[in-house]
């Protein structure tokens, strides 16, 4: 070969190279760009689309929140102790008898598979609720649904000791009308204090004393997954008696000290 054709050959290899480079940066660059950006894309949507199947997954797990309303009736997501002292006070008025004193004291967690036992019987879960479990505690709701929805660790409690006077028959009144509240209260212990009876004199309060002991239980569990917490409706302290503000309070003694402060000058 001579040098006039190696001169040929190597401006034809300029040219291809050229040629090349140009089809290199002119087309496929811009292809191999717009592959890259299209996959930066779907992977976008595919990290999208696992987000809202991921929200969608746990929007199917919750349970119906009829459901959860209902159980959570039963077990709030707080202890709520100033709606009992409300819910107790009104109690109080409809069964015609006197709170005298209440404690409210943190206990231990029950596990909620025991719970489910205790608020339904085996003996309920195979038949039909009664007419009274339907308007009390069991009302559309079943030992499965118990079992299903609870929170699967354990639920807290909260005992309740009240220091009552009233009639025999009114202050079970009052027992059963705790009985039928929406909210579970189990009644633990319900004992009548003898009063040492005297032939010459006569008591000034006839009333039998009586002293009730209660254990409450509630989920905090249930915040998240309720769309709407129930409702709480507690009046602000009017300055009466209010037996969560210490751990006892009598109401004597709230009566005592307003009737020895001196009136107030106009």
């Amino acid at each position: 070969m001579d040098e006039k054709q190696r001169q040929y050959v190597l401006l034809g290899l300029a040219i291809l190279f050229l040629l090349l480079a140009v089809f290199y940066y002119l087309y496929l660059t811009p292809v191999l760009e717009k592959k890259q950006e299209t996959q930066i894309q779907l992977e976008q949507k595919k990290a999208e689309l696992a987000i809202v199947n991921q929200k969608q997954t746990v929007k199917d797990s919750r349970p119906p929140q009829e459901k959860l309303r209902q159980i959570a009736e039963l077990f709030p997501v707080k202890s709520y102790d100033d709606q009992l002292v409300k819910d107790f006070g009104e109690l109080q008025s409809i069964s015609n008898i006197s709170i005298e004193s209440a404690t409210f004291e943190e206990k231990k967690e029950m596990k909620t598979t025991e719970l489910a036992k205790e608020i339904v019987s085996d003996k309920a879960s195979e038949n039909p609720p009664t007419s009274v479990e339907t308007q009390g505690k069991v009302a559309g709701i079943t030992r499965a649904d118990l079992e299903k929805y609870l929170p699967t660790s354990s639920v807290r409690s909260v005992q309740i000791k009240l220091g009552v006077k009233g009639d025999y028959k009114d202050i079970y009144a009052f027992v059963t009308e705790i009985q039928q509240m929406s909210r579970y209260l189990r009644v633990d212990k319900l004992s009548f204090n003898q009063k040492e009876k005297s032939d010459f004199k006569i008591p000034k309060d006839p009333r039998l004393e009586a002293s009730l002991e209660l254990t409450g239980y509630y989920a905090p569990q249930y915040a998240s997954l309720l769309d709407k917490l129930p409702p709480v409706s507690v009046e602000p302290p009017s300055g009466k008696w209010d037996p969560t503000q210490y751990p006892v309070i009598k109401k004597e003694d709230v009566q005592t000290k307003n009737n020895t402060q001196p009136p107030s000058t106009p």
